[in-house]
């Protein structure tokens, strides 16, 4: 039942970090029953595991637990697994055995629906004009236009809450 299923979500760099502290004050015992007793295991930027052997050895046992018990593994990275320098290649191996799917930038018309949607989740009344400016103007993945949003809201609030095309390019650093 999906609604009782425990789901872990953390940052590679969280893992990396309470990997470090457990080596450091012997709990090692805590720290993989941690991650390898849930139903959905999500790490978010795995590769910063490159580089990282010990920690890339405690992931592997880890990921092969969670496998084994039939269990799901989520993990994001700006490249595909065989593209990430320093992994070792039993976790690139291990990481292709599910699907690999590459999420390519929006389209300006995907931006602007984005921008729209964000500034509704936050009550924020933002004209045509400057959802399509911000959108033509940011063009990279969500998180940009996540910020370009915040931006404008934070500097809307210093000036009496008025969201204009002159406002959008301040925001912007134009």
């Amino acid at each position: 039942k999906w609604s009782e299923a425990r789901i872990l979500y953390l940052s590679c760099d969280s893992f990396i970090n309470q990997f470090i502290n457990s080596v450091e004050s012997g709990d090692m015992n805590q720290f993989r029953y941690r991650y390898r007793n849930v139903d959905v295991l999500v790490i978010d930027d795995i590769h910063f595991l490159a580089g990282k052997d010990r920690t890339q050895e405690e992931f592997f046992h880890t990921f092969n637990t969670l496998y084994q018990s039939h269990k799901q593994i989520i993990l994001s990275a700006d490249a595909a697994p065989s593209e990430i320098p320093e992994l070792e290649e039993r976790l690139v191996s291990r990481f292709n055995w599910g699907l690999v799917a590459r999420i390519e930038k929006p389209c300006y018309e995907t931006r602007v629906a984005i921008l729209q949607k964000k500034a509704r989740l936050r009550g924020m009344a933002i004209p045509d004009d400057v959802i399509c400016y911000v959108a033509s103007k940011v063009a990279n993945n969500t998180r940009q236009l996540e910020s370009a949003i915040t931006r404008l809201l934070g500097m809307a609030m210093l000036q009496e809450g008025k969201i204009d095309m002159e406002l959008a390019r301040a925001a912007l650093g134009e």
